[in-house]
């Protein structure tokens, strides 16, 4: 078999022989290039990297339509001011998406994720154009652990304290900025075992009462879905989230 003649400024061809033309270039042209191409994926797809993607599942616009896995985001927990709440904080994008739909519901037009735009802050998971007097309303949903070794004390001595606590940390850090937006910012804070804050059940209060009037039911029965559907939606994230710590966890023999 007879090879290309080396071309102006080749030195040295690096070739091997075969039988058949598909030989030659199955040998010499092909397998390198799958070695080559392999080994471009194996560092573009490098264990570091994945884990930096596996970070992207917490995205508001991906925690809707996948469930991040607790145990992939490990590497985040030295970054988290209460690492011991990240399940429960991953929650709260099924519970805005929850609430969304029933301001939607009431023709409260909301809006999701809104902010200055300057920086990466935002105030609003929920915002409502007109909820008081034509205001806007900037709901903030946070999903809070009352065993959490900063809350258990508080925790402790009456129910809801943690959601309290919860809601000052939220108007510590949004009402300046809520402030010069012209919106008013209403915490929404529930504990993990279904318990939510003062504000967010005033908040739910005035919403039943829109939500009512669009349905045609009374004011009651609204108010009493609503808890309901909110109940089921983080009871199952619950759920999810036990199943998923389930699934990799050691089984264990028991001795009869």
């Amino acid at each position: 078999m007879k090879y290309a003649p080396l071309v102006r400024g080749e030195r040295k061809r690096v070739t091997t022989s075969a039988y058949t033309v598909e030989g030659y270039y199955r040998i010499n042209i092909t397998i390198p290039f799958l070695d080559h191409l392999l080994s471009e994926f194996e560092n573009r797809f490098c264990e570091l990297k994945l884990q930096a993607l596996k970070g992207f599942t917490i995205l508001p616009s991906l925690a809707a339509v996948t469930i991040p896995r607790h145990d992939d985001l490990k590497y985040l927990m030295d970054d988290l001011p209460y690492p011991q709440s990240l399940p429960q904080e991953l929650e709260l994008w099924q519970l805005r998406d929850c609430v969304a739909n029933l301001c939607s519901k009431a023709c409260l037009s909301p809006q999701l994720e809104k902010g200055p735009g300057i920086d990466f802050s935002r105030p609003a998971d929920v915002l409502v154009p007109n909820w008081s007097l034509s205001n806007p309303a900037a709901f903030d949903l946070k999903v809070i652990h009352p065993l959490n070794t900063d809350l258990i004390l508080e925790a402790s001595l009456a129910s809801g304290n943690s959601a309290e606590v919860g809601e000052i940390e939220k108007h510590a850090k949004n009402d300046q900025m809520c402030a010069r937006l012209g919106w008013t910012c209403i915490p929404l804070v529930v504990e993990v075992y279904g318990g939510w804050g003062c504000e967010a059940k005033e908040c739910y209060s005035r919403l039943s009462k829109r939500l009512a009037m669009q349905v045609g039911i009374c004011e009651t029965e609204a108010l009493c879905q609503m808890y309901c559907l909110l109940a089921v939606t983080l009871m199952r994230q619950n759920a999810r989230a036990i199943l998923l710590r389930c699934a990799r966890a050691p089984l264990l023999e028991y001795s009869h």
